[in-house]
């Protein structure tokens, strides 16, 4: 049709469709290929532990130490990301990645020595365990986690050490979390909860919402039989001093007499109903005589067969 523009589609992104109308578009991650990789992320990590540990680069005698990690991953890197591309990396492009790295970061060492290991991890690229790389370079759990390595495992913890460890400590940033934000914690909450002013008096929840709506005293504070007084619920479980209250509060709730307008009291018991026996009927009344007469009946016969059988093997 001629006089229609055609709407301009973005590289590397799919529309995002309501109905036949063309919302917008969105970056899909697989059509511009910019997908994680392990082997990129092996590299960025031992990039990360040579610039926590020395800065820029290594110049001291410490820089052979990363050599063989360091060559590893950059082949393994530049391999993966050639793949991604739809072709394979040769071995001159891979030495030259090798040597490009180890003059950034290892540049005290010769082009011969970075040569011999950019080559011999062309013929064995192993891409070796978090922890046996750890291991071989030193690294403690908390040099990993202050420099966030995902890839380079510890010397001190195993694998399943570390997770227990994360997930500790991220419950103790929580609860951190929830006590800045005024949350209570678990026994506070229970030292201050209903139930336990319940307790202290010995009586029920019901008494105790009773007792607030009509004002009474001892539904705000707990029972301290040892003081014989009463005490705020919140001063309860810090341990505070408490003052003198208006009130003294009774060993036995239930000895305060309910004429005084208390509702501490014996709750009213109802009174039980005489229920009836069950009767029979003329006709269950039968029934129930035939099938005891037929038991009996079997009975007998049962120990007339038996007393026959035992005078025949006599006899």
């Amino acid at each position: 049709m001629e006089g229609v523009k055609k709407a301009l589609h973005p590289a590397g992104s799919r529309p995002v469709m309501c109905g036949n109308a063309v919302l917008g578009y969105v970056t899909d991650r697989r059509i511009t290929r910019r997908n994680w990789a392990l082997p990129a992320q092996r590299l960025a990590d031992l990039e990360k532990l040579i610039r926590g540990r020395h800065g820029s680069f290594v110049d001291d005698d410490n820089a052979s130490s990363y050599l063989l990690d360091l060559a590893r991953a950059v082949v393994n890197s530049h391999r993966a990301s050639a793949r991604q591309k739809g072709r394979e990396a040769n071995d001159q492009e891979l030495v030259a990645a090798v040597v490009a790295a180890c003059r950034k970061w290892l540049p005290v060492l010769t082009f011969d020595e970075v040569e011999e290991e950019a080559l011999d991890a062309i013929d064995h690229p192993a891409f070796e365990k978090a922890d046996v790389v750890a291991k071989r370079l030193g690294v403690t759990f908390a040099e990993r986690q202050s420099l966030g390595l995902k890839t380079i495992g510890c010397r001190d913890l195993n694998k399943r050490q570390r997770k227990a460890a994360v997930k500790a400590a991220k419950v103790a940033s929580r609860k951190a979390q929830r006590r800045a934000a005024g949350v209570k914690s678990r026994e506070e909450y229970v030292a201050n909860s209903v139930t336990a002013l319940a307790r202290s008096w010995g009586v029920s929840r019901q008494t105790i919402y009773d007792w607030r709506k009509a004002d009474d005293p001892r539904g705000l504070y707990m029972c301290d039989p040892n003081m014989g007084e009463g005490i705020l619920a919140s001063d309860l479980s810090s341990n505070q001093a408490t003052a003198q209250r208006p009130f003294k509060a009774a060993s036995a709730p239930k000895a305060v007499s309910q004429s005084a307008g208390s509702l501490s009291g014996p709750r009213p018991v109802a009174p039980r109903l005489n229920k009836k026996k069950p009767t029979l009927s003329s006709a269950g009344v039968d029934r129930l005589k035939n099938n005891i007469e037929q038991v009996l009946l079997y009975r007998e016969r049962s120990a007339l067969g038996k007393a026959l059988e035992e005078f025949r093997r006599s006899a």
